[in-house]
């Protein structure tokens, strides 16, 4: 599908995904996509969900007026092979990439998204979680999420959900982690002050059916949309978040891939993911991760791919000058344990953590 021209306020596209790009005719419950708003008219959102059904009252990814930005979903298909995009205000172009598959089998529950939380004064699914008012500086909240917006309540190993930060007072990030376990050194959600801002994120579940969320800096509305749950049997093993790589002078989980400066533009960099972050040394097929740009000099794109594949004609991650953005990336590793991220042009910081994997098939 291309050609077709902005999606306007208010307006609807259906996209067929079976059977394109890679994806099987049969057998998909589930569709992981890079989603990428393009030189929208309007402060704007877009929601995605399998078609057939009800639209949701979620956000997968919101736009600013005259920005390039994206976003991962994954998102259960319609009984015809399609699914449903949303556009809310003035016009934009919108582009798709696909990243992955999983199948339906139940190893992992693909949902029409639903509101677990939203500290402003706005519905959730089941009225809980919400007016709470903005998240303060150095402030952590807990969400339950089992047994709520179609999670079960037991047999879940992790969820996928969609986190949106609003009306930020202050450039800030937040981390999201499993219940009752440490905060970890990552970052999910990078928030630019008075920008909404949505990321993916992958997370367990801790034991008592929540995850936890932080927020760094300033006043900030969080908003948590559920898009589907991984069962113990899924063959995917959540992580707590660890860093992987910081090219500036930071932290990693080993000290290693740290402080070698920005990335030049038209220009890659390799970044070893196995054996590290609890990523085994073998036995891994595709790894989830958080990669954020930030202090770039020009707007820009980065692409995540296989080391020792093509490098691929879509975008993971686009970003206007000095803007911190991040986005979830689905992404095979190449035989030698690593993974190969291309910036266009200018340079930029990179942030990568790891947030998961899947073994080979």
């Amino acid at each position: 599908a291309q050609g077709s021209g902005p999606l306007g306020g208010g307006a609807r596209a259906r996209l067929h995904v079976l059977g394109r790009g890679g994806l099987p005719s049969v057998g998909v419950g589930a569709v992981a996509v890079n989603l990428t708003g393009v030189d929208a008219s309007a402060d704007t959102y877009l929601t995605v969900w399998p078609a057939g059904s009800s639209r949701p009252t979620a956000s997968n990814l919101n736009v600013a007026h005259s920005a390039t930005v994206a976003n991962m979903v994954i998102v259960p298909i319609g009984a015809d092979g399609d699914i449903e995009l949303y556009n809310d205000a003035g016009a934009l172009d919108v582009v798709v990439d696909v990243l992955g598959w999983l199948p339906g089998d139940g190893a992992f529950r693909g949902l029409t998204p639903k509101r677990l939380f939203d500290s402003r004064n706005a519905p959730t699914t089941d009225g809980t979680h919400r007016n709470g008012g903005p998240l303060g500086p150095g402030a952590t909240t807990a969400i339950l999420v089992a047994g709520r917006g179609g999670v079960p309540a037991a047999g879940v190993s992790s969820v996928a959900i969609n986190v949106t930060a609003v009306g930020a007072t202050s450039d800030s990030y937040l981390t999201v982690w499993p219940g009752a376990t440490t905060k970890p050194l990552a970052s999910n959600v990078n928030v630019t002050i008075g920008r909404a801002v949505a990321n993916m994120v992958v997370v367990p579940l801790g034991a008592d059916g929540t995850v936890q969320i932080y927020n760094d800096g300033g006043q900030v509305d969080v908003v948590v949309d559920v898009l589907g749950w991984f069962a113990p049997s899924s063959g995917f093993t959540p992580l707590s978040a660890a860093r992987l790589m910081d090219t500036r002078d930071s932290t990693t989980i080993d000290g290693l891939f740290r402080h070698d400066g920005p990335l030049a533009g038209d220009h890659s960099t390799t970044l070893r993911v196995v054996g590290r972050g609890l990523v085994p040394a073998t036995g891994v097929g595709a790894v989830v991760l958080n990669v954020t740009a930030t202090s770039s000099t020009q707007a820009s794109y980065v692409t995540v791919w296989p080391t020792g594949r093509p490098q691929p004609t879509a975008s993971n991650l686009n970003f206007a000058r000095e803007q911190t953005a991040p986005n979830m990336v689905i992404v095979p590793i190449g035989s030698d344990g690593t993974i190969t991220m291309y910036n266009a042009v200018g340079s930029v910081e990179l942030i990568v953590d790891i947030l998961g994997w899947f073994p080979t098939v």
